[in-house]
C-alpha cells in the first residue's frame, strides 16, 4: 500500500524510472525457507521459497510447491503458511513490544540490494519484490521477479502453483485491492499539492 501511494505522488512529479521502484518483500521468502528447512531438517541456505501477495497476515502467500524441495501435503503446507504469516507477530511478542524483526529485515534488505547489484552488472537473477504486474489484473503485489540490466524484465508465471496456493492468492488479491484503495485515498488527501497538506 505504501509503495503504491508513493508511486502515485511520484507520478505527479513526472520523475523518471518509476518502473524501477520496488518494495522489499524477500523477508517473507527468507522466513518461509527457514521454516521449510526446519521441517525437512536441511540447511536454510539451500532452500528458497517464493512468496507472493502482500506482507499482512492474510496476504502472505508462500509457494512451497515451487521450492527446491517441493511440499504438497496440504496439512504440512497449511502449518508452514501459518508459521510464515505469524512470524512477525511472534518476534514482536518475544521482544515484548521493544521492537520488531530488525536483524532479519536488514538481512532481507541486503539480499535484495545484492540482487539489484547483480542485475545492474547484467547478470540475470530473481527475487521476490512488491511491484506492478500487468499479468495479475494490473495489481501491485509481491511477485517472483526476473531482474536484468538493473530492473524487472519479467515475472514468473503462476500456472504451476497448486490449487491451494492459487486459492490463497485470490483471497490475498481481494484484501490487497482494498488496502491499495485506502492508501490512494490517503495519498490524495495528504499529497504535497493538496490544500490540506499545508495546514
Amino acid at each position: 500500500m505504501i509503495l503504491r501511494t508513493n508511486l502515485q505522488n511520484l507520478q505527479k512529479s513526472k520523475l523518471p524510472f518509476l518502473d524501477r521502484i520496488y518494495g522489499i518483500t524477500c523477508l517473507d521468502s527468507i522466513r518461509a525457507g527457514t521454516f521449510l528447512a526446519n521441517h525437512l531438517g536441511k540447511n536454510p541456505a539451500d532452500i528458497v521459497v517464493p512468496v507472493i501477495g502482500g506482507h499482512s497476515d492474510t496476504t502472505i502467500v508462500p509457494l512451497f510447491s515451487l521450492s527446491k524441495f517441493p511440499v504438497t501435503d496440504l496439512k504440512v503446507v497449511e502449518d508452514l503458511v501459518k508459521q510464515v504469516r505469524e512470524a512477525g507477530t511472534r518476534v514482536v511478542e518475544a521482544k515484548k513490544g521493544a521492537g520488531s524483526a530488525t536483524l532479519s529485515m536488514a538481512y532481507a534488505a541486503h539480499r535484495f540490494v545484492y540482487t539489484l547489484i547483480e542485475a545492474y552488472y547484467n547478470k540475470t537473477t530473481s527475487n521476490c519484490a512488491f511491484t506492478y504486474d500487468s499479468n495479475v489484473r494490473s495489481l501491485y503485489c509481491a511477485r517472483v521477479c526476473i531482474f536484468d540490466e538493473g530492473c524487472v524484465k519479467d515475472t514468473v508465471p503462476l500456472e504451476s502453483i497448486t490449487e491451494y496456493e492459487h486459492k490463497l492468492f485470490i483471497e490475498a488479491e481481494i484484501v490487497l485491492k482494498k488496502d491499495i484503495e485506502k492508501g490512494l485515498e490517503y495519498a490524495d488527501i495528504y499529497a504535497l499539492d493538496h490544500p490540506s497538506s499545508h495546514k
